[in-house]
């Protein structure tokens, strides 16, 4: 079985119909995974950056009796006559991001899924950090987070989206929750061949400048069940394959298909699985740009 995995889109339309178009030519290719961030950004920094002042000056400064979810702080200092104006001024300025934040996530998220649409293999997906709440109700049909399935081969693939961290051009009220142990305790419960994840185990095609940032939650899932394949994303610079000895799992992180200002190329994987024995007999990393696919080492 050959799989094609992607991740970390970030957007770019233009590579992800490269990819659709290299999808149609591949005829023993059987299907497509993919571990999130669909969305690039949705707002200007500046603005995203007053968006986030207003939430914590909100958060820090408004107390109430009895737990209350931000947005329903946001209701109260809307529409009762006993606020503070810096604190109606804030909920005004945050309701006006939110709002143009879901504006364009939603305009980008519908081109995205009439790409997705086109590819003729079977898809299965989860959210990144950058993606918002919509992901679910967008892409419904291909959404594995916290969710495990049987493909048409009887194939067990399981999906954990998101990450720890959120980027600042993403409204608090609309990142989708994520918790290492959750995460660690949803997989645990089942026996998955495959295993989608966004961000890589601890220790695992993880390094940023600052170290190792992968899961703990990951990293404990893997060594606890061995599932045979685990594909992530997350961090660009990490791109590659590497077995887990301990475990047998495969682990592959294909970086980014989205491309970046310093890096023209979008990145994605082909990995061959033998399904009957459980064993990746060969991963190949390639590089997307202009309609043309490069081989890499």
């Amino acid at each position: 079985m050959k799989i094609l995995h992607f991740s970390d889109l970030h957007g770019d339309i233009e590579s992800l119909k490269d990819l659709r178009k290299h999808s149609q030519t591949e005829n023993n290719l059987e299907l497509i995974l993919f571990t999130g961030d669909l969305l690039g950004q949705c707002l200007e920094e500046e603005q995203a950056r007053k968006m986030y002042d207003a939430f914590y000056f909100i958060k820090n400064t408004v107390k109430t009796q009895e737990p209350v979810t931000f947005e329903q702080i946001l209701g109260f200092l809307m529409t009762s006559i006993q606020v503070k104006q810096e604190h109606k001024r804030a909920a005004e300025f945050y309701i006006e991001a939110q709002k143009e934040f879901d504006e364009n996530a939603e305009i980008s998220y519908k081109k995205i899924l009439d790409e997705i649409k086109q590819f003729p293999q079977q898809i299965f997906m989860v959210p990144g950090n950058w993606d918002s709440l919509h992901f679910h109700n967008f892409f419904r049909e291909y959404d594995l987070h916290k969710k495990s399935i049987k493909d048409k081969q009887e194939l067990k693939i399981a999906g954990y989206g998101s990450a720890d961290t959120i980027p600042i051009f993403i409204p608090p009220t609309r990142t989708i929750p994520f918790s290492h142990e959750r995460m660690y305790k949803f997989l645990k419960q089942g026996d998955a061949d495959i295993v989608l994840t966004h961000i890589p185990p601890y220790t695992i095609l993880d390094s940023t400048q600052n170290g190792s940032r992968g899961s703990l939650g990951s990293l404990a899932y893997i060594k606890t069940n061995e599932p045979d394949l685990l594909l992530c994303g997350h961090y660009h610079s990490s791109i590659g394959n590497k077995l887990d000895e301990s475990s047998g799992t495969m682990v592959v992180n294909s970086g980014n298909l989205g491309r970046y200002e310093k890096d023209n190329y979008g990145n994605f994987s082909e990995i061959d699985y033998n399904q009957s024995e459980g064993t990746i007999t060969n991963v190949n990393h390639h590089k997307t740009k202009n309609s043309l696919i490069y081989s890499t080492p």
